[in-house]
């Protein structure tokens, strides 16, 4: 499971500090029996729990990081442009946050 896990975060985000975010929401959204709902791997937005394989091969953080996610209030992150992420509680802030880095 780390390492799966590992392999959606490295193909998710760039930084350390972002990995370890991710990585928290996406446990999170596991223990609350939501999909993954990642771009790396489009099942993940059809079907709930990790894929049953690595997508990619995961780096050295990306493995620490989902073994030491970063605890949040966020339950929904992107990706702009530019590659920075941004963090949203609510469904209607995610929406917000996409018509405004993504549009």
């Amino acid at each position: 499971e780390v390492v799966i896990m590992a392999s959606l975060l490295e193909g998710e985000a760039k930084e350390e500090e972002e990995r370890k975010i991710a990585s928290g929401i996406l446990w999170k959204r596991l223990k609350m029996g939501m999909p993954l709902q990642v771009d790396v791997d489009r099942k993940t937005y059809e079907f709930k729990g990790l894929p049953d394989k690595p997508i990619n091969n995961p780096g050295l953080v990306s493995i620490g990081a989902a073994i030491n996610p970063k605890t949040s209030s966020y339950l929904y992150f992107l990706t702009d442009e530019d590659g920075k992420m941004h963090y949203a509680k609510t469904f209607d802030e995610h929406k917000a946050n996409i018509q405004k880095y993504l549009q």
